[in-house]
């Protein structure tokens, strides 16, 4: 038995697809009771916590400690605090999680300055580029003037209408750079543009001074029962190929010689849905070993050589459709109309 309780967990485990767990609102739920909330503490986040008055504070946190109490007290009356789940599992996995967070993680600086400047190179040239093809200059960045060249100067096809003008979201240039090079360049253009600086410069402005990164390690938000990271999103890091993968690389061991090593478990969500659902198909390819992608993707595409870029869709569908992607999601993962990807779902439910 853990020798401490998290009500927050318990909750989570219930129901781990509800977005409102947070304090105030099982406050509400359970005891009909409304919290002193954050935004009226802070006045509306005008003031840092260290700011409010003491007496406010004080009372303001007091809250937060009796009424999480009152909380497990619901729980205790339960009997859901010696529940296996939480102390043989959870409980002892938020004692590694603690330690992660205390210890944080270690980026290599002068390389992450290093790829700021190949991305710098990248975004000028693409910027002269976009300038050129469309005859005038204009700022990349402003959604109103890349509409006005794109749909009115160049005459491009119209997608997406606002209320003040036609939409230049990614899905509208995702659509157009089949036709159009410039749309692509664009496209290229906020890439590199937001891996300068939501990764680069947000990493560098973080990281102290004997580089390392603090984040929080969250085990009570995603809806897949899955880590999730925030303060900053270190599972958000680029990991495609070229240069933001770079990014990914300047991640380090702390230690001297060491490395870091990845490992994940063999397409555990397909086989859990191979159990789960007795499918002959998918059970046969596991018990003969065969590449579970490269099986899913001769369904998908019968008759037909399958080759890497078919074998890469029959991926993405075995995961994604798991989470009940939808059509259009999946179209814009893996670069594909529409009608297709309803197509290879219909056919991976079949």
């Amino acid at each position: 038995m853990a020798k401490f309780y998290d009500t927050l967990l318990w909750e989570y485990i219930q129901n781990p697809w509800v977005r409102w767990l947070s304090l105030d609102k099982l406050a509400l739920r359970d005891m009909n009771y409304e919290m002193i909330s954050y935004d009226t503490i802070s006045e509306k986040k005008k003031l840092n916590f260290k700011e409010v008055e003491l007496d406010k504070a004080a009372i303001y946190s007091c809250e937060d400690v009796y009424i999480t109490n009152k909380l497990y007290e619901n729980q205790e009356k339960k009997e859901v605090t010696s529940y296996k789940i939480l102390n043989e599992i959870e409980f002892p996995v938020l004692l590694i999680i603690k330690q992660m967070e205390i210890d944080w993680v270690k980026i290599e600086k002068n390389k992450l300055k290093w790829i700021w400047v190949l991305l710098e190179d990248e975004i000028v040239s693409l910027e002269k580029q976009i300038h050129s093809e469309s005859g005038v200059e204009f700022n990349i960045k402003s959604p109103k003037q890349v509409w006005e060249v794109l749909f009115e100067k160049l005459a491009l096809p119209k997608w997406k209408k606002t209320k003040t003008w036609y939409s230049v979201s990614a899905d509208v240039l995702w659509e157009l750079s089949h036709e159009f090079p410039i749309a692509q360049k664009i496209v290229d253009y906020r890439h590199y543009s937001k891996l300068q600086s939501t990764y680069i410069d947000g990493l560098l402005d973080i990281a102290d001074e004997n580089d390392f990164v603090h984040t929080s390690y969250n085990t009570a938000v995603t809806t897949t029962w899955r880590f999730s990271s925030t303060n900053p999103n270190l599972q958000n890091i680029p990991s495609s190929t070229g240069i933001a993968w770079e990014i990914r690389d300047a991640f380090v061991s702390r230690f001297e010689w060491w490395k870091i090593m990845a490992s994940d478990y063999s397409q555990v969500e397909v086989r859990l849905l191979a159990i789960m659902s007795k499918d002959e198909n998918l059970l046969q390819a596991f018990m003969e070993e065969k590449d579970i992608h490269h099986a899913t993707a001769e369904f998908l595409f019968p008759n037909q050589t399958i080759t890497s870029d078919k074998r890469k869709i029959a991926k993405a569908v075995n995961f994604w459709v798991i989470y009940w992607i939808s059509a259009f999601w999946l179209s814009k993962m893996i670069d594909i109309n529409m009608k297709d990807a309803k197509t290879y779902i219909d056919a991976f439910y079949n």
